[in-house]
C-alpha cells in the first residue's frame, strides 16, 4: 500500500509563515471576505463588583474570523443586565459610538459583555490578514483530511492495513508537530496557545500547531483501537489527562479522610 502524505498543505503554510511570499496589500481580502459574509470587531469587557464598586477591563479587540471567537455565545437579543448603566461608560472610554455597536452579554459568564463594531477587511493590518488567512486555510484543510480519511479507512480490509495507515498518519503528525514547537521555542505548553497583539510569525506558527493537535486529537479519538501505542499524544491531550487525573485523585482524598 502506497503512503500518500497528509501534511503536505501544512508543509506549505509553515513555508509561507517562516519564508513570506510577497503579499500586497489587498491580496488576501478576497479570500477572507468568502470566509465571512459579515466582518466586525469584539470587544470582551469584564466587570468585577468590590464593595459595590463596579470596575472593569477591556481587552484587545478580535475579528470575527479569529479562532477565539468561535467560543463566544451570546445571550439572547435584547437581554438586560443589572450592569447595562455602566456600558456607556465603557464605550466613552473605549472611543466608541452607542450608534456604531452592538452590545450583548455573555451566555455563560453574567459580568461579561461582548461589543461588536463593525469593520472592513481591508481595514485590518496585513499581518492580521495573514494570520486570519492561516486559520481559515488549516480550518477547512483538517475538514478535508478527516472526510479523506474516513474514506480511506472505510476501503481498508484488514486490521492491519488500517493500523499501518494510522500508524504513519500518527508519525507525519508527530514530526510535523514537533519541528513546529522547536520553532516557536515555548517556555511552557501554555505559551502554545496564547497570542500576542502583533499577529506575527510565532502567532501563526502557534495557530497551525492549534490546528495539527487538533487533528491528532481526532485520529486519537476516532482510531484509538488501531493506535501505535508507543507514539508521543498531544500537549492538550497530556493537561486534559492531568486535569482528568487531578479531580480523581481529590475525591479518593475526601473518601479516605472521611473513611475509618
Amino acid at each position: 500500500m502506497k503512503y500518500k502524505y497528509l501534511l503536505k498543505n501544512y508543509d506549505r503554510i509553515v513555508n509561507e509563515i517562516k519564508n513570506p511570499p510577497i503579499i500586497f496589500s489587498n491580496d488576501l481580502v478576497p479570500f477572507l471576505i468568502k470566509k465571512s459574509s459579515e466582518s466586525y470587531f469584539i470587544y470582551q469587557v469584564d466587570f468585577k463588583i468590590i464593595n459595590q464598586d463596579v470596575k472593569y477591563t477591556a481587552k484587545k479587540p478580535l475579528h470575527n474570523l479569529h479562532p477565539d471567537c468561535g467560543k463566544i455565545r451570546f445571550k439572547p437579543s435584547g437581554t438586560t443586565s443589572t450592569l447595562d448603566p455602566h456600558i456607556p461608560i465603557v464605550l466613552q472610554d473605549l472611543n466608541l459610538s452607542k450608534k456604531d455597536v452592538l452590545c450583548n452579554w455573555c451566555a455563560k459568564k453574567k459580568c461579561r459583555l461582548y461589543i461588536l463594531k463593525n469593520c472592513e477587511i481591508e481595514d485590518l493590518t496585513q499581518e492580521n490578514r495573514f494570520f486570519l488567512y492561516c486559520c481559515q486555510t488549516l480550518k477547512k484543510e483538517n475538514d478535508k483530511i478527516k472526510k479523506a480519511n474516513k474514506e480511506r479507512i472505510y476501503n481498508l480490509n484488514s486490521k492491519n492495513k488500517i493500523e499501518q495507515h494510522i500508524h504513519q498518519k500518527q508519525q507525519s503528525l508527530e514530526n510535523l508537530a514537533h519541528s513546529i514547537i522547536k520553532e516557536i521555542n515555548p517556555i511552557n505548553y501554555k505559551q502554545l496557545y496564547q497570542f500576542s497583539d502583533n499577529y506575527n510569525k510565532t502567532d501563526c506558527l502557534k495557530i497551525t500547531y492549534i490546528y495539527l493537535e487538533k487533528l491528532h486529537r481526532f485520529i486519537e479519538k476516532e482510531y484509538r483501537n488501531y493506535l501505535n501505542v508507543q507514539s508521543n499524544i498531544p500537549y492538550r491531550s497530556i493537561f486534559i489527562r492531568e486535569k482528568e487525573i487531578t479531580n480523581k485523585l481529590k475525591n479518593v482524598k475526601s473518601a479516605l479522610l472521611n473513611s475509618t
